[in-house]
């Protein structure tokens, strides 16, 4: 029946923004900025950072280049959708007159539709990247935000335990960003994204099952407002969640092995 594009665009019966030979010059240069883009703003903030400290952890460097993500990530979008409005106007105004040779379709030269364990939501990726730059900023920029102000006076409620936790933290967060951001260029999970996730569960439920064995608020506040129920209560939260962090990963991962549905099915 012919290229998927062209059959739709049969059955709408009306005319689009952009004609069919303008479609791969988009594509390419949309590839071509999608790569291209993000590693050159990365570059320029990497020699911008280098250049302003003359003396800087390893940690520092990767806080650094994270936060820029979101800037890249909306910079990308503004690009492309001039990239759009550009085409749009020459299709317009000066519909400009040539052919393309397209390739023949076959619908044997598809990639294989990702199976449901391996299907991943682009949006879904951007709002994880998105969230964990906020809170990397948080816990390591602005921890007064985890704080009890009492007559105008911040006290904070982590103490130093929880800071020296805070790297281990961070490591899980920079894994979880590389995770998003293979499955949004990829626009699918595979093995490496599946295995990474796992480590990460794994690491992060260590993570979470170790603080819970620490002290980690600031014992002054907490006995000065008898809090210490709260401690108990987070402590309990925290092993609770490493658990369901742990045995979530763990299913997750399986899920490429067993299909837990027709399991189920069978059993009952």
């Amino acid at each position: 029946m012919g290229h998927p594009r062209d059959v739709a665009r049969e059955y709408r019966g009306s005319t689009t923004l952009i004609s069919r030979d303008f479609e791969p010059i988009i594509e390419m240069m949309i590839k071509i900025i999608s790569i291209a883009l993000p590693l050159l703003l990365l570059f320029v903030n990497l020699i911008e950072f280098l250049v302003s400290h003359n003396s800087f952890t390893t940690m520092e460097l990767l806080l650094h280049l994270m936060y820029q993500l979101p800037v890249i990530i909306s910079t990308l979008l503004s690009m492309i959708g001039m990239i759009f409005i550009v085409f749009v106007l020459i299709e317009r105004y000066i519909q400009p007159r040539f052919t393309v040779d397209h390739d023949t379709f076959d619908p044997r030269d598809l990639p294989d539709a990702p199976t449901k364990v391996f299907r991943t939501n682009l949006v879904g990726n951007i709002i994880g990247i998105l969230v964990n730059v906020a809170i990397l900023y948080i816990l390591n920029y602005q921890q007064g935000l985890i704080a009890i102000y009492f007559e105008g006076n911040q006290i904070p409620l982590l103490n130093d335990h929880f800071s020296r936790v805070l790297p281990l933290f961070n490591i899980s967060i920079f894994i979880s960003i590389i995770i998003h951001t293979t499955q949004a260029f990829l626009r699918r999970k595979n093995y490496f994204t599946k295995t990474m996730a796992l480590m990460n569960g794994i690491f992060v439920s260590i993570i979470l099952i170790y603080m819970a064995t620490q002290n980690i608020f600031n014992m002054t506040l907490i006995e000065g407002y008898n809090l210490d129920i709260v401690t108990d209560v987070v402590k309990y939260a925290l092993i609770f969640t490493g658990v369901v962090v742990l045995i979530a990963s763990i299913l997750d991962y399986l899920k490429m092995f067993v299909d837990f549905d027709k399991l189920s099915q069978k059993n009952g």
